[in-house]
């Protein structure tokens, strides 16, 4: 009889990615998400750690997986840890690709597992992916030399299968900027001293116990409890349990982790750079040494606390201006990064009592967010950005004089470039920029909260011969250059359906674009108005959309003057 248990251990990536272990991906997980964002926090950290030790070289700590996997037997059922399991392989994968042949024959031996009939081990792969993905991931990044002719993402239609060329292309680039002997090292960190700490068990209903402990339950001692101990210890007297109260009333009306993350962006806030070490040693060195303890909770805890929690909720309130000023704060909400809000909140403090100024600088704020969420631009660049902002913000009593804010002439050009092109492609915008359209163009600025949102082509993506879009639009390079472009995409607030989406025009925009003959959404209301899509409508759409987010968010040159579009104030 085989016993279930679980226990739990702590392994170098050396030790994982060996003939003890053989990680799957089960069919029914999610597949592999891991932008660049994240890709690159992870060579960040890795190249952070290893530069910091000054000759001393400490290990790395990425985290613990799940799997289920019996003793003796290689297979192991990842449960949770996918994402880091496979981006360290796309790591090791590139490293190796940019080795010498010596070096790198030795760093393949971490991606793939040569067989060995004497032992009866086959050749197989370290990690495999779901079934979905599996093969994209063994050809594009697991196969020696694989890395060095990665294709154009752009060609695949699964988001996973992007992801993977994409983060493989950015962690090639990004690593091509290293010396050969900085990769060495690296490639030494990453194997020797990089840990992650295996949670085994034998069966899934542990497994996924585990998991659920894991991620839902126990309340560990947070860096702000250790705070806590000795800001309000250090304070003596009767006036000890005041600050305690006001300290716990802050905690208990952001929560734990909201409350976890305002230190976080007080920390930023203070020190305006990304954060290297623990929250704890952070904040003693850059804000407590400077501020004694009451100072810190009369001054900054208090009213930074009340005026965050307005920002995550989008809750602001004021004689004036509150309704523009919360409908900025639920736009950047929507956005899939939150290092806008240090400075979000210093703003709503910095201009407490002048409400008109702040709405200046939020409507300023998230145009430059958004143009960093169309552009995929990097974390480290936004930071740096933001942590500009937050710098001016401590000296300018007018944020229309804040320069930071401002988009740069390449910056407006790249954003137009994006707007004209195939919008659709990239899944993490095309929604969330069409929804920011629709609200532009209604009148009352609506907002929306179905449960179910989607994206559907007008012109559908695949054409036959005998169909009557072939008659409309004859040229196969034309439909392929405008069919995924802004002008040719709605909002449908039901699933997908391929079959529907390939109906001609007149039956999709009554049977499909709307259910009992209603849309909510402007966007998809008037292509319903219209008799015909050809390719002058398509065109003409496209300039008016592009053209509503050209006023919307001032996206003119200098040189610039003509007006495009309808103007539009939200």
């Amino acid at each position: 009889m085989v016993t279930n248990t679980i226990k739990a251990y702590e392994r170098s990536i050396a030790d994982l990615f060996c003939e003890k272990f053989r990680f799957t991906v089960p069919p029914f997980q999610r597949s592999y998400a891991w932008t660049t964002e994240h890709a690159g926090e992870l060579l960040e950290d890795l190249l952070q750690q290893l530069r910091s030790e000054h000759g001393r070289v400490g290990p790395y700590f990425l985290g613990s997986i799940v799997v289920i996997k019996r003793d003796g037997i290689p297979q192991a059922d990842i449960v949770d840890g996918q994402q880091r399991i496979a981006t360290l392989t796309i790591l090791l994968s590139v490293l190796r690709d940019l080795a010498t042949p010596e070096q790198s024959s030795s760093i393949h031996k971490y991606v793939t597992q040569s067989g060995n009939e004497f032992e009866d081990i086959r050749d197989s792969q370290r990690v495999q992916l779901r079934e979905q993905d599996a093969g994209v991931f063994e050809k594009y990044i697991q196969k020696q030399g694989a890395t060095n002719n990665l294709p154009d993402a752009e060609i695949f239609e699964s988001d996973s299968h992007c992801s993977i060329v994409t983060n493989a292309k950015y962690l090639r680039d990004e690593l091509i900027a290293l010396s050969e002997a900085e990769r060495f090292d690296l490639t030494k960190y990453v194997v020797a001293n990089t840990f992650l700490v295996v949670v085994q068990a034998t069966d899934y209903e542990s497994a996924y116990r585990v998991f659920a402990v894991m991620n839902d339950r126990g309340l560990d001692l947070s860096p702000t409890d250790v705070l806590k101990a000795e800001v309000v210890g250090a304070i003596e007297g009767e006036d000890r349990e005041d600050y305690n109260a006001h300290w716990e009333l802050i905690e208990e009306g952001l929560g734990r982790e909201r409350f976890r993350e305002l230190f976080g962006h007080i920390d930023f806030i203070f020190h305006r750079q990304k954060r290297r070490t623990s929250l704890e040693q952070a904040f003693r060195r850059n804000v407590l040494r400077a501020i004694a303890p009451k100072r810190f909770i009369d001054d900054f805890l208090v009213p930074m606390g009340e005026a965050y929690l307005s920002v995550v909720e989008a809750s602001y309130r004021s004689e004036k201006h509150a309704q523009q000023i919360n409908h900025c704060l639920k736009q950047l909400g929507r956005l899939d990064f939150s290092d806008w809000q240090s400075a979000a909140l210093l703003a709503v403090v910095r201009f407490a009592k002048r409400s008109d100024l702040l709405l200046a600088f939020l409507r300023r704020l998230e145009r430059l967010s958004y143009a960093f969420f169309l552009l995929r631009t990097h974390v480290n660049w936004r930071i740096a950005r933001y942590a500009k902002i937050v710098e001016e913000l401590h000296d300018q009593a007018d944020p229309r004089a804040i320069t930071s804010l401002e988009l740069s002439s390449d910056e407006i050009t790249d954003v137009l470039s994006f707007l004209h092109g195939p919008v659709y492609k990239n899944a993490r915008v095309r929604k969330l920029l069409l929804l920011r359209i629709d609200e532009a163009l209604s009148e009352a600025g609506a907002e929306y909260d179905h449960s179910m949102i989607t994206v559907e082509h007008v012109l559908p993506q695949s054409v036959s011969d005998s169909s009557p879009w072939h008659d409309a639009f004859p040229d196969p390079v034309y439909r392929s250059e405008w069919v995924h472009r802004l002008g040719n995409l709605v909002l449908l607030s039901r699933r997908k359906n391929s079959q529907a989406g390939r109906l001609a025009f007149r039956e999709k925009k009554h049977n499909y674009f709307a259910r009992d003959g209603v849309t909510p959404f402007v966007l998809t209301a008037e292509v319903r108005e219209l008799d015909d899509w050809t390719p002058t409508e398509l065109s003409a759409r496209q300039d008016r959309l592009v053209g509503v987010l050209v006023n919307l968010w001032d996206l003119r040159q200098p040189d610039d003057l003509s007006e495009i579009g309808t103007v539009v104030s939200v």
